[in-house]
């Protein structure tokens, strides 16, 4: 489990996101959720953006938190309507499919939400919240071709992976949690 929480962290909220974790097997939308963070860690180890995956362990875990953290306040700014300070990766307004749209709707959605249960150390609302882009995170995939041959649609759509699965990475890498299918 510690591969997939983050070293560092007090271990009460260890224990606490096990738990929210351990609440949310079973869920549907929480295996969506799972798949579609698998889908988009590949794609982007595939793609060399994850600098990451060329550390092991600790030094690993904290350069994961470390992204998130700096790409959680691109999505707080987002989520508040205010302009993003620092490097954005995408572009919505270069999205071309729905699917595009929405799970970047629903994610904003969430972000308010997670951030305050996270705060409050309820995990179990913030996997449950997760689970929500489940659905949204899977007819993403099922609709988009990420790897589109006009290099800068591409290049949009991999920058839009990037901030999703940093999203994840706020709270847990979600692409290392086993599902029965794994």
């Amino acid at each position: 489990m510690v591969g997939v929480l983050y070293l560092g962290l007090a271990p009460n909220a260890v224990l606490e996101m096990t738990r929210g974790l351990a609440a949310m097997r079973g869920s549907e939308d929480f295996a969506r959720l799972l798949e579609g963070a698998r889908r988009c860690r590949n794609i982007l180890v595939k793609e060399g953006r994850l600098a990451e995956e060329a550390l092991e362990g600790s030094a690993r875990a904290e350069r994961l938190r470390e992204k998130a953290s700096q790409r959680w306040e691109g999505w707080r700014e987002r989520s508040q309507g205010q302009p993003v300070r620092g490097t954005i990766a995408y572009d919505p307004a270069r999205f071309e499919e729905d699917a595009e749209r929405t799970l970047l709707g629903v994610a904003l959605r969430l972000c308010p939400e997670l951030d305050a249960r996270r705060e409050a150390g309820d995990y179990d609302a913030v996997f449950a919240g997760l689970s929500k882009l489940g659905p949204a995170i899977g007819q993403y995939f099922d609709s988009v071709l990420v790897n589109a041959p006009e290099k800068g649609l591409r290049g949009n759509r991999l920058g839009f992976l990037e901030d999703i699965h940093y999203l994840f990475a706020r709270f847990a890498d979600l692409s290392r949690i086993p599902t029965p299918e794994t």
